[in-house]
């Protein structure tokens, strides 16, 4: 009965972490995102370019959504359905420039609004290594997940060698 109890939990930690992935990961930093019905708090508010991890922690009393903005008002990436009190990931690459962190408390509306800046370079070739290194590993380029391989273009069947 524990071992199933433990099974389901982890389950459910995987599917609630989706390309969020272990912020632990090489070559990854956390940046802390503390949301509630009034705040946005990003800390640190200037990192590095290259792939950082928002730990958005709830703090309020509604659900809120998060957002992260690059250059431009282009959307980065997003988590929603962040519970009061739950704590969720969101990993994101990040070029240097000016972007945004949202936090939407009730998930309406235009959101508040916090500035982040990003520094340096982010090493391309880096990136490439890794989005080959995942594909060669049968695993999603950008999240890492375990997942089809992209679809072989010398396969005449167009299932990426994935078979039946």
């Amino acid at each position: 009965m524990r071992a199933s109890r433990a099974a389901a939990a982890l389950m459910s930690a995987a599917v609630v972490a989706g390309c969020g992935g272990t912020p632990s990961a090489p070559g990854t930093s956390v940046v802390a995102v503390a949301a509630d019905d009034t705040a946005c708090t990003v800390r640190p508010s200037e990192v590095p370019a290259g792939v950082r991890v928002f730990r958005v922690t709830n703090g309020g009393a509604k659900v809120t959504e998060f957002y992260v903005y690059g250059p431009g008002g282009r959307v980065l990436g997003e988590v929603e359905n962040v519970a009061p009190g739950v704590s969720r990931d969101l990993r994101v690459e990040l070029s240097a420039g000016a972007h945004e962190a949202v936090c939407k408390p009730g998930m309406t509306g235009d959101g508040i609004h916090t500035p982040v800046t990003v520094t340096g370079t982010a090493s391309a070739s880096a990136a490439r290594r890794r989005a080959a290194r995942r594909r060669r590993d049968g695993l999603h380029p950008v999240c890492a997940r375990p997942g089809r391989r992209p679809a072989d273009p010398d396969d005449d069947l167009g299932r990426g060698g994935q078979g039946g």
